[in-house]
């Protein structure tokens, strides 16, 4: 499992992002569980893909809202982590559009969490995040050294994601 923070940290002429990287362990909470709630993710996300795909007109932010907000709350998904999936699945399909490529497919088991669905405790080394309304305890594997660096940050979100 690796757990992706993205800390963003203020200059006077704008924002300075860094990204910490780093392995985790499932501390509190079932594996299975977890990796069952990001396939659910996965397939939510494919779901509003194919869904604007099939679309002439993409729609704006409001009629994204109408359109997917109420299925992806009966998935039991919050509602940030579901105004972030009807937002990333609607940059993707843009992307994809505007490139003339084919209809994106989702692969990997990852989801984009911001601050309201994660808690980031960079002193303990430890990351709880939410999905689908169970808690998740994550514990970084990595240098004290390393993570030492990124303490005096602000972060803004936290990506989970999958890795064999």
């Amino acid at each position: 499992m690796r757990v992706f923070i993205r800390l963003a940290w203020r200059m006077p002429e704008g924002a300075y992002y860094r990204a910490l990287r780093a392995e985790a362990e499932v501390v509190d909470g079932s594996v299975d569980d977890l990796l069952w709630d990001l396939v659910m993710h996965r397939y939510a996300l494919q779901r509003v893909i194919d869904a604007l795909w099939d679309l002439g007109k993409l729609p704006s932010k409001g009629q994204l809202h109408q359109l997917f907000y109420l299925m992806l709350r009966q998935y039991g998904f919050r509602a940030h982590v579901a105004r972030n999936i009807y937002s990333n699945a609607l940059a993707i399909v843009k992307s994809a559009k505007s490139n003339k490529g084919s209809k994106p497919q989702v692969r990997r088991l990852s989801a984009r969490l911001d601050y309201q669905d994660a808690r980031v405790e960079l002193d303990k080394g430890i990351v709880k995040v939410i999905l689908r309304g169970r808690w998740y305890v994550l514990r970084l594997k990595h240098r004290r050294e390393y993570i030492e660096r990124f303490l005096g940050l602000r972060w803004r979100e936290v990506h989970v994601r999958y890795e064999n």
